[in-house]
């Protein structure tokens, strides 16, 4: 048995729910984000679509980075990917910069 995947998991797989997740996940990997980066991402499931916030923020907290995106219930890692994608063209490699640099 591996992962989640067990007929006795089943009952307790919740597609919405599934969907979220890996639209957040899909964010943070893009952005290579980890335990001390200041990055967040919240999925909300709504009328078959998903809709995706995220930040990045200076390490000290003096600056943020907003973004929010509707996308596809069906293709929650492209809205993820995609958000990241905005908010790394609006600045946030550089302010992951500093957190990857302790500043």
């Amino acid at each position: 048995m591996t992962g989640c995947s067990s007929p006795s998991s089943s009952p307790l797989h919740h597609p919405p729910t599934a969907a979220c997740v890996r639209a957040e996940r899909a964010f943070n990997r893009r952005l290579e984000g980890g335990c001390q980066v200041p990055i967040a991402a919240h999925a909300r499931w709504g009328s078959g679509d998903l809709e995706l916030a995220g930040l990045v923020a200076a390490p000290d907290g003096t600056e943020l980075l907003r973004g929010v995106r509707r996308g596809a219930a069906d293709a929650p890692e492209a809205l993820g990917t995609g958000l990241a994608e905005e908010l790394l063209g609006r600045g946030a490699a550089r302010l992951l910069a500093l957190a990857a640099h302790g500043h």
